[in-house]
């Protein structure tokens, strides 16, 4: 099932997760993902979709695009407190001292 095939309470719901599940990363790692990180953390919520609704969530651009969205809004706000969160290659640089 595609995103936009969704009910609005469930896609309502999809992107309360998305949103929570993205900022414990943020929380958690302090950096931004990357490809691969998106990635696992879109896998996830299918997989709790699946779970929780019995039905496969389609991965599509759609789905990527609300993700993209979120993590967008998220550091807006993270960035208007006064945070900036570094890459994470630039934070690993960091601590092998590059």
């Amino acid at each position: 099932m595609t995103l936009s095939e969704l009910d609005e309470n469930i896609r309502e719901q999809l992107e309360e997760a998305l949103m929570e599940t993205i900022s414990d990363f943020l929380s958690y790692k302090n950096y931004l993902p990357e490809k691969k990180h998106k990635r696992n953390i879109l896998d996830s919520i299918i997989k709790e979709t699946t779970d929780v609704f019995n039905f496969r969530l389609t991965d599509d651009e759609n789905l990527g695009n609300l993700f993209d969205g979120i993590l967008k809004e998220i550091t807006e706000e993270m960035k208007a407190d006064g945070l900036i969160l570094p890459t994470h290659n630039h934070n690993r640089n960091e601590l092998i001292g590059k």
